[in-house]
């Protein structure tokens, strides 16, 4: 998925304040609103902000109507929500994704909010920030790593964080995605459920029974995601002590541990994130690289852009480059130097680099069949495109189409020949003309392979 990118916030911007979970406390909008004011930033605040039914603030209705507006507001730089709670998750079927998409702006907060920011990120790709909310201002004040982090992410500034103890040593770099347990397994099944292959993993979770915690790592097992993404970051569990199970003494700590070591991926654990007090902000579905030998996290913002078409300023180690959309000379010239690479490390033998073979079959004037291959760089002949229309297919004509190919690139010198082919498409055909398989991708597409053949020629 394309990632969708909000601009950076600066003195001067508005934030826009929601309550998409629980009612508010006494208090907290009040200290929120003079914290960021204090700060030169402009605050707007959601027009039913103060409601509430039952456990949340506001129906599900209200609550979305608050996100949406916001997401409308061209003055409105980034979305912070006010608190946790629960039933975030009722907004998801009553927003604009659209809208999201052409408006991308970030969702601030964790805890509950987990399952408003994985949802939006599962229909639209727009990221957003895990670990801070507005409860997090105690004393005109924020712990430090918590408002440093957070920062560097509004900001766009690239950081790293050091924290946890190694799992499993290793590094990747790939996108981040996750935050509280409970609310991202609340969205499996749903049409809100992120794709997890590939990612970073990163989970916490409060107040949980360890054989409920156990239960949800179980759950990540046999759903698969375990053993598809690409790293895990375990944060803590806060107060996850066995209250009215004793569990014949298993700790939350032994259950983590057990699953620790059925883990191969690069993963830590007691990463600072959580329901504690000092966690760091993250930035989901970002690309971040994970040094679990280290305990280090790298989140580095050169690695995607707030405008597709705008070049990306990389100021790495060994210099100042530019990250852009290529151009046709651009192109050329790369793959000409890519060619010039090649040639020089095993000269050509043949000559021009890329000579075509192409066939055609005419039937009372229309074109029934053909076949489109390359002889390239050493004398390797490729197929790229053999077809027979369906309605003269069993005459041998495919057969005939190959052999022909074949026999001019013997006659040019070559001695290998090689084809891609879908399991739909023609895989049997080429076993028959005397390929085999040398190669095999599962699910390309999925639920079906795509298949590699070889043949010598000589």
């Amino acid at each position: 998925m394309k990632n969708v990118i909000s601009q950076p916030i600066k003195k001067g911007n508005t934030i826009g304040l929601i309550a998409p979970s629980s009612p508010l406390t006494p208090g907290l909008l009040k200290n929120c609103v003079a914290y960021f004011e204090k700060l030169g930033i402009k605050v707007k605040i959601a027009k039913n902000i103060q409601k509430f039914e039952l456990f949340t603030a506001g129906t599900d209705e209200e609550r979305a109507s608050d996100i949406m507006d916001f997401i409308k507001d061209p003055e409105v730089s980034v979305i912070i929500t006010t608190n946790g709670g629960a039933c975030s998750i009722r907004t998801l079927p009553l927003l604009d994704y659209d809208l999201i998409t052409k408006n991308p702006k970030p969702i601030v907060g964790y805890s509950d909010a987990t399952a408003l920011q994985l949802g939006i990120y599962a229909k639209t790709g727009a990221l957003s920030l895990t670990g801070f909310n507005c409860s997090d201002i105690k004393n005109g004040t924020v712990a430090e790593n918590t408002w440093t982090s957070f920062l560097h992410c509004l900001n766009k500034e690239s950081y790293s964080v050091n924290g946890g103890e190694t799992v499993c040593h290793g590094t990747v770099t790939a996108p981040v995605i996750g935050g509280n347990l409970t609310c991202l397994l609340n969205l499996m099944g749903t049409p809100y459920q992120p794709d997890f292959s590939g990612k970073i993993l990163l989970i916490e979770d409060v107040g949980i029974e360890p054989y409920l915690i156990e239960g949800m790592f179980s759950q990540l097992h046999v759903a698969g995601v375990l053993d598809n993404v690409a790293g895990i970051v375990i944060g803590h569990f806060t107060e996850c002590t066995a209250k009215h199970f004793d569990s014949k003494d298993v700790a939350t700590e032994d259950v983590i541990d057990f699953w620790c070591k059925r883990i191969k991926v690069p993963c830590i654990k007691n990463f600072p994130y959580g329901h504690i007090e000092n966690r760091y902000v993250l930035p989901l579905g970002q690309i971040i690289t994970l040094d679990a030998s280290n305990c280090r996290l790298d989140i580095n913002f050169t690695w995607i852009n707030a405008k597709s078409n705008d070049p990306i300023l990389l100021n790495l180690d060994n210099g100042q480059y530019q990250l852009q959309n290529s151009t046709n000379d651009a192109y050329e010239y790369i793959l000409a130097e890519s060619l010039a690479f090649d040639e020089r490390v095993l000269p050509f033998t043949q000559k021009p680099k890329r000579i075509e073979i192409n066939f055609i079959i005419n039937n009372e004037g229309n074109v029934v069949g053909g076949i489109y291959a390359d002889l390239y760089h050493w004398n390797i002949l490729y197929i790229c495109i053999l077809f027979v229309a369906e309605a003269h297919r069993n005459k041998n004509l495919g057969s005939i189409l190959l052999s022909q190919v074949e026999e001019k690139a013997r006659s040019m010198g070559s001695t290998l020949s090689h084809v891609e082919t879908y399991d739909f498409q023609a895989k049997d055909f080429y076993i028959k003309q005397g390929y085999e398989i040398c190669g095999v991708l599962d699910d390309c597409p999925p639920g079906h392979k795509r298949y590699y053949l070889k043949k010598k020629l000589a």
